[in-house]
Parts: C-alpha cells; sequence; structure tokens
C-alpha cells in the first residue's frame, strides 16, 4: 500500500515532466502508460499467486495444529471412556469424542488428498507409523462407542503415541514456518514491485496519480463495508446469543474482566441490565469446580443477592481481532430445574417405598382385626350374653370394621384403588367423625359444625374421617380457639369448609403445601404425610381442595366433592341361624392359627366337615390323599411358601371333580382379580369378613 511519501515524491515527478517538450509527450505518455499497465497488472497476478499461496499455508497450518490438538484430546478422552461409569459423565465423554472423531477424520482425508512437501507427506501418508496409530487410536475410539469390548487397546504411555503427538506438532511447526518464510518472501516480492513501480510511475505520474488516488478511495469504501459486515455479524451474534436459554459470558483471559453477557446470564444472576456485569472481575460470579481436566464440568454462579446457582458448563477459546487477546467463552446451564425433577423423583420413590411397607402391614394387620371380628362373633353366637354384654360385643366388632376402613384407606394412599369406595351419607360421617375426634383435641380448641346441605357421596367409608382428622388436628396444633366446619351445596357439588382461627401458613410455604414429606411443623410434630394424604384423598374421590391463609389470622380449606345420585345400602343384620346340617368337606388353608381356628370353628358349627392346614405345601399334601372327597377350597393368600393363587391353580390341576374356591385375604391383588376372571375363583372375600359371608359365599355359589 502506498504512502503519503510516495504521493508526495509522484507530484514532484509530475512538475518536471512539465518541463518535457509538447511533441514528445504523447508518445512517452502512452509508453509510460503501456508499461505502467503492465507492470500492475503483473504486480497484481504476483500479488494474487502470493495471496493464494500464503492462504493455502494458512489453511494447512491451521488443519495440522488442530490434528495435533485433537488427537490429543481424543486420546484424553478415550482413556477417560475407558474408565468411566455408566451415567452423565461418560455420555459427556462419547459426545466430545464423536466430535474429535469427526474433526480428524477430515482432517486426514484433507492431507492425504493434497500434495504435501517430502517431510510434511513422510509423516502424513497412509503408511506412516503416525497415521497408522492415529488409526489404531480412531478405530478403538468407534468401538469404544458402540460400547463394545476394543480388541487392541492404545498403549498411552508408549513412545509411538508420544511420537505420534510429537510428529503431528511437528508438522504443525514445520507449516506455520513454511508459512513464516513465504510472508517474508511475499513482503520482499512486493518490496520489488514496489520499487519497480515507483520507478515507472516517476516517468508517468500523470497517468499513475488519479488511478492512484481511486484506489485509496476504493481502499476506504472497502473498508467501510467491512467494518459495516462486521458490525452486522455482530448484531447477529447478539441476537442469536440473547435468545438462548442457556447463560453465556466472555471474559479477557489475562485480566479477567467480562467482556460479553447475554440476556440469560443478566436474568439468572438477578441483575438489572448488562452494564452492571460488564469490565467486573469473572471471580465476582463464578466458581468453577476444582477439575479442570475436562471442557464439560460442574460450577456455581453467584447472584447478586449472593446465593448460589449451580450449572454445568462448556468452554472454548477466541483471540480478539483488535489485539489477539485470549478470550474464554463459558456457555452455563441452570441445573435447579433438575435438580428439582430430582427431588420429585426422590418423594416418588419415598412414596412408593412407603406404598410397600403400608401393604405388608396390612396383611398382618387385617388377620388382627379378623382375629378380633371373628372371636367377638363367635362370642355372641355361642353365649348368652346380657344387653349390655352384647353391646359392647357390637362396638368391638364395629371398631374392628373402622380397622378394617382404615387399613384400606392406607392402601388407597400408595395406590389409586376404586375397590373399596361406596355410598356414604356426608352429613352422617361428618357427625360421627367430629364425635370421636373432638374429645380428643386440645380443651381450648372449639368445634362448630354448620350443616346446610344433606346428601350422598360416593367415597370409603374412612375417606372423610381422614380428611377432617387431618384438618381439624393441624388448626388444633396452630393454636386454633375455634375450628368452623361449613356444608353446603352448590349444583351438584358439596362444599365442605374448614376455618380455623389459629397462626395461619407462610405465603412461601402454601406452594409446597399438599407435597409429601413438607411440613412447617417441627420434626417432633409431623412427618409431612398428613395433608398430602388429604390432597390424595380428594383426588381419589374426583374431588378438588384449596386453601387460602393469612399468616398470623388464621387457615381456609375449601373441599369440593361430588354429589352421587346413588342411595346409601341398607345393612341388614344377619339373624343367628341353627346349624345346618350339610355333607360338604372343606379344605380350609390360613397360615394364622388364631384365625384358622375361628374359620374352623364357626364353619364346623354350621355343619361343614373341616379339614385344617396352615401353609399351600400343607394343602396340597393333604389334597393328594383324598383328591375327589373336598367340596370347596377356603385359602387365604399371603402365605408363606406358596400363595393362594398358586395353591388354586395346583388342585384345580389335581382333580377334574368341580371345586368350589374361595379366597380371603387382606387385599384384593391383581393375580387373583384375574383369576376370578377366568372362572377359576368362585369368591373372594375381603379380611376381617363377617363369618356368616363364609358360608353366605358357600351357599350362593352352590
Amino acid at each position: 500500500m502506498l504512502s503519503l511519501n510516495d504521493v508526495h515524491s509522484g507530484i514532484k515527478t509530475d512538475s518536471k515532466m512539465e518541463a518535457l517538450s509538447l511533441t514528445g509527450f504523447k508518445t512517452r505518455s502512452i509508453i509510460s502508460l503501456i508499461t505502467v499497465l503492465t507492470v500492475l497488472l503483473l504486480s497484481f497476478a504476483i500479488q494474487q499467486r502470493l495471496i493464494e499461496q500464503q492462504k493455502h499455508n494458512l489453511v494447512q497450518a491451521a488443519i495440522a495444529n488442530e490434528l495435533s490438538e485433537r488427537s490429543k484430546s481424543l486420546t484424553m478422552t478415550l482413556q477417560g471412556l475407558l474408565s468411566a461409569e455408566p451415567g452423565r459423565h461418560r455420555v459427556n465423554l462419547k459426545r466430545y469424542a464423536v466430535e474429535h472423531l469427526s474433526r480428524i477424520s477430515e482432517s486426514l482425508n484433507y492431507f492425504q488428498s493434497t500434495p504435501l512437501a517430502e517431510p510434511i507427506d513422510n509423516v502424513l501418508n497412509s503408511e506412516s507409523e503416525t497415521v497408522k496409530q492415529l488409526q489404531l487410536l480412531i478405530n478403538t475410539t468407534r468401538t469404544v462407542l458402540k460400547d463394545e469390548e476394543p480388541e487392541q487397546i492404545p498403549d498411552f504411555n508408549s513412545a509411538s503415541i508420544r511420537n505420534m503427538s510429537n510428529n503431528l506438532r511437528q508438522v504443525a511447526d514445520t507449516l506455520r514456518e513454511t508459512q513464516r518464510q513465504h510472508q517474508e518472501f511475499q513482503i520482499t516480492a512486493l518490496q520489488q514491485l514496489l520499487i519497480l513501480s515507483l520507478t515507472i510511475i516517476s516517468v508517468s505520474i500523470l497517468f499513475v496519480v488519479v488511478p492512484v488516488l481511486r484506489r485509496v478511495k476504493n481502499d476506504r469504501a472497502a473498508i467501510e463495508r467491512q467494518r459495516t459486515q462486521i458490525a452486522r455479524i455482530r448484531h447477529t451474534f447478539d441476537t442469536f446469543t440473547d435468545h438462548s436459554q442457556n447463560a453465556i459470558i466472555n471474559y479477557v483471559k489475562s485480566s479477567g474482566k467480562i467482556n460479553f453477557v447475554n440476556n440469560s446470564c443478566v436474568e439468572m444472576l438477578q441483575y438489572q441490565s448488562k452494564n452492571q456485569l460488564l469490565g467486573e472481575s469473572i471471580d465476582a460470579v463464578y466458581m468453577v469446580h476444582t477439575d479442570e481436566t475436562h471442557p464439560a464440568m460442574s460450577a456455581r454462579l453467584i447472584a447478586i443477592d449472593g446465593s448460589e446457582i449451580p450449572v454445568v458448563f462448556d468452554r472454548f477459546s477466541s483471540h480478539r481481532i483488535e489485539d489477539g487477546a485470549e478470550l474464554v467463552w463459558l456457555n452455563l446451564t441452570d441445573l435447579r430445574p433438575i435438580i428439582e425433577v430430582e427431588q420429585r423423583s426422590q418423594n416418588a420413590q419415598k412414596m412408593e417405598s412407603m406404598g410397600t411397607l403400608a401393604s405388608g402391614i396390612a396383611h398382618d394387620f387385617n388377620n388382627i382385626l379378623a382375629i378380633i371380628r371373628g372371636s367377638s362373633e363367635l362370642l355372641k353366637m355361642s353365649v348368652d350374653l346380657s344387653n349390655n354384654a352384647q353391646k359392647c360385643v357390637t362396638h368391638i366388632i364395629e371398631a374392628g370394621e373402622r380397622g378394617a376402613s382404615m387399613v384400606r384407606q392406607i392402601l388407597q394412599f400408595s395406590r389409586a384403588d376404586t375397590e373399596y369406595l361406596k355410598v356414604i351419607d356426608i352429613v352422617e360421617n361428618i357427625e360421627q367423625t367430629l364425635e370421636l375426634l373432638t374429645p380428643g383435641l386440645k380443651k381450648k380448641s372449639e368445634v362448630v359444625f354448620q350443616c346446610e346441605a344433606e346428601g350422598n357421596i360416593l367415597a370409603d367409608e374412612s375417606s372423610i374421617s381422614q380428611i377432617l382428622i387431618n384438618l381439624v388436628k393441624n388448626a388444633s396444633q396452630a393454636g386454633a380457639t375455634k375450628v368452623e366446619l361449613t356444608l353446603k351445596k352448590e349444583n351438584q357439588e358439596f362444599v365442605l369448609t374448614v376455618l380455623d382461627d389459629g397462626s395461619g401458613i407462610p405465603q412461601e410455604a402454601q406452594d409446597k403445601l399438599f407435597e409429601p414429606f413438607f411440613s412447617t411443623k417441627k420434626k417432633t410434630e409431623g412427618t409431612g404425610l398428613g395433608l398430602s394424604v388429604v390432597h390424595g384423598i380428594v383426588q381419589k374421590i374426583k374431588g378438588t381442595i384449596s386453601v387460602d391463609s393469612t399468616e398470623g389470622e388464621g387457615t381456609r380449606f375449601t373441599i369440593r366433592l361430588p354429589v352421587t345420585q346413588l342411595q346409601v345400602e341398607e345393612v341388614v343384620t344377619a339373624k343367628p341361624s341353627s346349624p345346618m346340617v350339610s355333607n360338604q368337606r372343606i379344605l380350609l388353608v390360613e397360615d394364622e392359627d388364631n384365625l384358622r381356628n375361628i374359620y374352623s370353628t364357626y364353619l364346623t358349627m354350621k355343619g361343614f366337615s373341616v379339614t385344617e392346614a396352615a401353609n399351600g405345601q400343607e394343602a396340597l399334601a393333604i389334597f393328594q390323599q383324598a383328591k375327589d372327597e373336598y367340596d370347596v377350597l377356603v385359602t387365604d393368600h399371603n402365605m408363606p411358601g406358596l400363595l393362594g393363587t398358586e395353591v388354586i391353580l395346583a388342585i384345580r390341576h389335581l382333580t377334574k371333580k368341580p371345586l368350589l374356591t374361595i379366597m380371603v385375604t387382606g387385599d384384593i391383588e391383581d393375580s387373583a382379580r384375574e383369576l376370578k376372571n377366568q372362572g377359576l375363583i368362585d369368591d373372594i372375600l375381603t379380611k376381617p369378613i363377617a363369618l356368616s359371608n363364609l358360608d353366605g359365599a358357600i351357599e350362593q355359589s352352590e
């Protein structure tokens, strides 16, 4: 490019030309013009050739440098893959391995298809040891990416691996040195062309000045166009990054000063504008994990209020055009949504474990309730009791039924069963619950029930009891002196309102109020399951629940339950019947000794011939001795060894004689329902049962 001194020298030469004779001016001017044009064209052609060669050298040097760095990174990534356990870290390693493989393959293909100088060609030809080691590395990585065992694993500490890396680095250095030599040659050639051009221009200044000035003008226009294009590219980049959901930070590596942030970063750190972050130290907002050997790592961002935000990030570097300063780019992904999902998953696992525990408890507790109820019924049948004693026994039976209902509620809490839903009178259920609940509350808590509606709902017997027990006890524990219950009917819904004047619920806790294991109480006062149980019950009976609370003023729960047009079934008390004469033989299978004795005693009183078995294996052994003598099989389901369903299938296989099968269980499982649907089980009774249901089931199935 010409300088101002060059232009000034040309003007002096032009003044000398004006002294030439007018006669030879035209001829000399034409010759000078042709010469200048020739020299300029030649200079332009040589310059273009040098520029093309320079670009070619730059591309080769860049590709060789990338090949060297990528091979090193691939070696480290492969080592990580071979040692990493399955998980997110291994997935990230695979992603980077795929990227490195793609770029290395492209670089190798480029060098093997491009003519190279002899020293470089000796390193990068297909028969060289370097390329063979690189191919082994590539093939091994591809095998590992397929989760297959590689036939040969490179020795990462061997001399061949080190030589491969050194050779690739030497290729890059050689190409850079070649590029530098070409640059020096280009400078020298351009200097010689400039001297030649100036010599000719000094002879024909009139024909050179105008084109030179025009070229300067064009260059300025080109620079302005480049600036406009750079500004447009920067605007496009800013628009793209500002629409990214990830936070993006760019800072100068040497000084640590933040050079760029996007809108997502500003929002994540709770700042008002980008200007608050630009120029600040990266250490003020960013804490990296101590292990920096991998490009994808976990870190924490520091918000303006001092809170820490967990993130996972990718990092890469670039260089600033103006001064060549190294810039570090961080692409940061907020981990808080992922952590929240994991916490919900953990809560779900807790609920699943609780359901499993509840199912196990239900079996044993149902057996206890069945013994209580069965013994009470036998007592009423066997002894002539006074009226007071009759009432006491009746209370025992009713308490056993209530306990059974509570067990069913526990099972419903762990799964969405509708097996036990029945029509209940909501008003009667509320009054019975309050009658039992009120004495157990603190003396200062008064419960008032205002009923403005009546009707029935479809629910479990203990659904309303569970809801009221949790809500009223919570109000009492919150210091309420008065709890008002109101029942109204709106359209086809009952609206049950529970209002207290207790301490209220903080606003920040109301969004999590129905989550399992969340509690505003002390650890010794609550488990965090009460309101989640209430929420689950309301959902199971197709209702809704909402809360409105002001801290220090009290809480209002509003529950909406659908009205059913079905009517409550009348409970007909079975009259004691005299023992009937029957020649039917019953095989009774029950692992609980006391309960088996109760069932056997009752059936014997009814005239049946009963053979007892304590488990499935014993039942099969007894049945094989007299296959055709038994008419009825009554069996429990959850027993040690063989389950009740397995006993039924085995006995059905042993005999062709029609056999009446009745299962008595505390929890009806899917396998039992399936056998009943197939006709292999005639009836299923749910513990604790009324003893009259046993012979009733036998008589109805005959």
